[in-house]
């Protein structure tokens, strides 16, 4: 590691142009990752690009924000060239700018910003604006804590987790005549009392999240069977909205049969007539089971994606057709699925839900 006073020879963009002989005992190379830091910590992370063409001996460092770089010039900082990068797997930005979230739902706003991330290289903490208007952060708690510079590959999943008061949310949850039972398909007894009641509280464990993360700024309840029922709509989150919140799920009871298309449906017509267009729009779908009644549910994810809905699907059943189903559903709308085979499980679901809203960017991979 050596230590300089940094001088900002120019700015071009997104990039800034460093002068190595303000550096002395640090050799830049083509390609090295660089990581420059102050009293504050890690500041930047980059890869050297040496460019003839801009200024004999200036170097091009990407990867460094026009609020970072005002916070660097003049500075005495410490350089240091890591020994490797670390690819990620999976990140998860914070938004910690003012942006129209929704961009991200269109598939042209997801190609744009997936193209601006691909092969950037950060730091675990470094602000950075891939696209003009947004501003994101790594959230540390998916990356190694040994990982000081990461890189995003093609293979990388990408999620961005909203500001607070960005997301509508409707809780669609399945109350059809299984709902009633305890065992799994080998007889176990698994969900006691019955999966209604574990799903129950699960549900409330979700409602007390919420209201602390503050990410939602309306919230919907449907109940549904062969028919939708909206038992609560949608409503401002507020913290005195919590018991009718919990009255609304007390209302839930196992019956009839399951029609999740119409489900689906109702939640996105909700979202149509009254909901805010400048917010994400996001259903969280629970059930245990195939639909047994109605159209088709894949058709019905195709209406929600038309419209921008997102759809995460927390499946509690065993069959694989269903699964099958629900996992369909939510790749189609840019969603989750999760598979929860006990409650502990669902329990834990629905309080992940609670602590965060991601708004999955799906890598190129998967396109």
């Amino acid at each position: 590691m050596v230590r300089a006073k940094i001088k900002v020879v120019s700015r071009n963009g997104g990039r800034v142009l460093l002068n190595p002989t303000e550096i002395p005992g640090l050799t830049l190379r083509n390609g090295d990752p660089i990581v420059i830091r102050n009293e504050e910590g890690n500041i930047v992370a980059g890869i050297v690009e040496v460019s003839d063409a801009i200024e004999k001996g200036v170097i091009e460092v990407d990867g460094i924000t026009a609020e970072n770089l005002a916070k660097l010039d003049g500075d005495e900082v410490d350089f240091d060239r890591p020994a490797r990068v670390v690819d990620v797997e999976t990140i998860v930005f914070d938004v910690i700018r003012h942006v129209d979230t929704r961009i991200l739902q269109d598939s042209a706003g997801k190609g744009r910003l997936k193209s601006a991330l691909m092969g950037r290289v950060i730091t675990r903490t470094q602000m950075l604006s891939p696209l003009e208007g947004i501003w994101l952060r790594p959230r540390p708690g998916k990356i190694s804590p040994d990982a000081d510079i990461i890189r995003i590959t093609p293979s990388t999943k990408i999620g961005v987790v909203p500001r607070a008061g960005e997301a509508e949310t409707i809780l669609l949850i399945d109350r059809s005549g299984s709902m009633a039972e305890s065992k799994d398909s080998s007889g176990r007894p698994v969900y006691l009392p019955s999966k209604m009641e574990v799903v129950k509280k699960a549900v409330k464990e979700f409602i007390n999240k919420k209201m602390a993360a503050g990410i939602i700024e309306r919230m919907c309840l449907i109940g549904f069977d062969d028919e939708a029922t909206v038992l609560l709509p949608l409503t401002e989150f507020r913290k005195d909205l919590r018991e009718r919140l919990y009255q609304a799920v007390d209302q839930l009871h196992p019956r009839g049969d399951t029609d999740i298309a119409k489900a689906i449906r109702t939640a996105v017509d909700i979202f149509e007539q009254y909901g805010k267009r400048d917010k994400i729009w996001a259903v969280i779908l629970l059930t245990d089971g195939e639909k047994t009644v109605g159209g088709d549910p894949i058709e019905a994810a195709r209406y929600a994606a038309s419209k921008k809905v997102i759809i995460y699907t927390v499946f509690t059943g065993w069959k694989d057709d269903a699964m099958k189903t629900l996992r369909e559903i939510a790749r189609i709308t840019h969603g989750i699925d999760h598979y929860a085979t006990d409650p502990n499980m669902l329990d834990q679901l629905y309080k992940d839900f609670g602590e965060k809203f991601e708004l999955p960017v799906l890598s190129s991979k998967e396109d």
